[in-house]
């Protein structure tokens, strides 16, 4: 039985309002933290946060997204964050009833709710 299926994304179709500060990813084996950080693909180190999300107008609900930015721009009321570049989405079965979503950024930017609705 398959437990996590992960996709490629467009980091531009992903819409987040953080609900919490970057702090190192790390390594996880057998279940258990290591002391190794996760790196990308490039090899620079991740950060996580979780945040609401919009996948392409669709709600996610609360995922963790990770990627390379050890501290998110400021965004002021109104302004959502954009990923940037290539990105990854991974759905996993944690229990046989719930699923956990998470997502993989090159980096985020951020737009206004605006400018997002217009396509900018």
């Amino acid at each position: 039985m398959t437990r996590n299926v992960t996709v490629p994304i467009s980091g531009e179709a992903i819409a987040l309002v953080p609900a919490g500060e970057p702090r190192g990813a790390f390594v996880y084996e057998k279940g258990r933290r290591t002391d190794t950080p996760r790196t990308n693909a490039q090899g620079q180190p991740l950060y996580a946060f979780d945040a609401l999300a919009q996948l392409n107008g669709a709600d996610l609900g609360t995922v963790r997204v990770s990627s390379p930015a050890e501290v998110l721009p400021t965004t002021g009321f109104g302004t959502v964050l954009v990923g940037e570049g290539a990105g990854l989405l991974t759905v996993r079965n944690t229990d046989g009833f719930d699923l956990a979503v998470s997502v993989q950024l090159d980096g985020v930017n951020p737009t206004t709710t605006s400018a997002r609705r217009r396509g900018e």
